[in-house]
């Protein structure tokens, strides 16, 4: 029962959220309106039902969801940090490649 509440609060998020994005675009029938309340209202009597344990048991997926993001939010943190850094490296090795190349021509001119 939990993840039927869990996955009744994502839809309802969801469908919140493309309601919003119809509004804007286009004006909404009644008819879209009140599926839309009857879901969210399905969504709350459905959560007013689940147990105390339901709930912290819900909490604690939801955090260790938000801590499975930190991670990943961390880890492409970095990988941008790195890409800048071996970016940064790659324009300073090709400046004293270009700087060698012009050394070599100037020799190679001073010779002949």
């Amino acid at each position: 029962m939990l993840k039927q509440v869990f996955w009744v609060v994502i839809i309802m998020l969801s469908q919140a959220v493309m309601a919003q994005a119809q509004s804007t675009n286009e004006p909404s029938s009644s008819l879209d309106q009140t599926v839309f309340e009857l879901e969210r209202s399905n969504a709350i009597l459905q959560l007013s039902k689940a147990s105390s344990e339901e709930l912290n048991a819900l909490r604690d997926e939801m955090v260790a969801v938000s801590d499975q993001v930190d991670v990943l939010s961390n880890l492409l943190f970095l990988l941008v940090v790195a890409f800048c850094v071996l970016g940064w490296r790659s324009h300073k090795q090709n400046q004293r490649l270009e700087q060698l190349e012009r050394q070599l021509t100037e020799g190679l001119n001073v010779k002949e």
